[in-house]
């Protein structure tokens, strides 16, 4: 590893990098990726990261000494964000209300929905096992025909992206016209509320999904110090803070070797000195 773009600086009195890990990594909406790393030189062992948002630039370093390390705890799996449902859910309620009340009538009939979602319904079929080679090889030809009448080519995988947030919308659109409706706004309202929720849900998972986690904690010793701690979720609206939300970043590339090798590591480390060090510097 290149010690030029360390987060933190080299001890004077002979310290030198062991193992470096990519351990978490963080995609920002509107920033670049961030990664955090747990790099463990022959005196320490460091959790560090930098990340840059539009609010400017942050930089997260934790460390312990290695002798200070009493035990590895390391989970690896898979988790859904109940907040951000929540949230997700709320936001598009609101929006569908606004819509509902400001723009005329037209734009939450459930035609439109329909007609909003038919285009990526053809591509699913059209992809799908349902229809033969002949039938699709005649719906490709009438579209490249009708491209070359208008001299305009289509990208298949831009297009089916714009398709698939029009059904989605066209998804909401729908659903908030039936839940609307007479029979079930004064009939049996709940029914519409669970309706929402569930297409709400639906529309969350498609989007977000269930989220990889990867969370670590390195005990110590002393009655000081604080240990490693990578608690692997959280949720944020707002705040710069893109290096220290990679502690709460999905699992990156080494995160499989850090929950294999960390342990063994560390013991090596505590019992074997330099010995150790350069051993693990060789695998």
């Amino acid at each position: 590893m290149n010690t030029e773009n360390l987060e933190f600086q080299l001890s004077e009195a002979d310290e030198y990098i062991v193992r470096s890990y990519e351990c978490t990594r963080l995609k920002p909406l509107f920033s670049p990726e961030a990664i955090g790393r747990l790099t463990v030189t022959n005196k320490r062992i460091v959790y560090h990261s930098h990340g840059g948002s539009l609010s400017g630039k942050s930089v997260m370093v934790s460390e312990m000494p290695v002798e200070d390390a009493a035990g590895v705890s390391v989970y690896m799996g898979t988790t859904l964000n109940w907040l951000l449902y929540i949230a997700v859910a709320i936001g598009l309620y609101v929006a569908s209300s606004v819509i509902d009340a400001v723009l005329p009538a037209f734009f939450t009939h459930w035609a439109l929905g329909l007609v909003l979602m038919l285009p990526y319904v053809a591509i699913r079929i059209y992809n799908s096992k349902w229809l033969s080679d002949d039938i699709k090889q005649q719906a490709k030809g009438s579209v490249d025909n009708l491209l070359a009448n208008t001299g305009r080519s289509i990208n298949p995988d831009r297009w089916q992206a714009i398709f698939r947030v029009l059904f989605y919308v066209g998804v909401l659109i729908f659903v908030w016209a039936l839940t609307r409706s007479p029979a079930l706004r004064y009939g049996i309202p709940f029914i519409g509320l669970l309706l929402l929720l569930a297409i709400y849900f639906a529309i969350f998972m498609a989007l977000f999904g269930r989220r990889k986690v990867f969370t670590l904690i390195v005990g110590s010793r002393s009655m000081q110090g604080s240990g490693i701690y990578i608690p692997g979720t959280s949720f944020r609206l707002w705040g710069n803070r893109t290096a220290a939300d990679t502690l709460s970043g999905a699992p990156a590339a080494d995160a499989d070797k850090v929950a294999r090798e960390l342990g063994a590591l560390l013991s090596d480390l505590r019992q074997y000195g330099d010995m150790a060090a350069q051993k693990w510097q060789l695998h």
